[in-house]
């Protein structure tokens, strides 16, 4: 919770967060407090509890011409608290 609590924003209903970016972003932190690192299941297992749902999204870089956007899964109705 002290990570959800420090970094998370339940605010935005439109808000989103890439499940890899929120991962790579919480397993940092774990490290860097020194607390055991968790599973992605774990993670997702939380995010229900929390009644977070995933969503897909498509990218919006762009693409050379014929190619589809790249798509990827994320965290939805949440986004990262802003800097203070």
């Amino acid at each position: 919770d002290k990570f959800w609590n420090e970094f998370v924003d339940m605010t935005n209903p439109d808000g989103d967060i890439s499940k890899t970016d929120f991962f790579i972003r919480f397993q940092g932190w774990c490290k860097e407090n020194r607390y055991r690192e968790v599973s992605e299941i774990t993670i997702s297992k939380y995010m229900k509890e929390k009644n977070v749902a995933t969503i897909r999204l498509t990218s919006f870089v762009e693409m050379p011409s014929g190619q589809d956007k790249p798509r990827y899964w994320a965290w939805s109705g949440i986004q990262w608290k802003k800097e203070k």
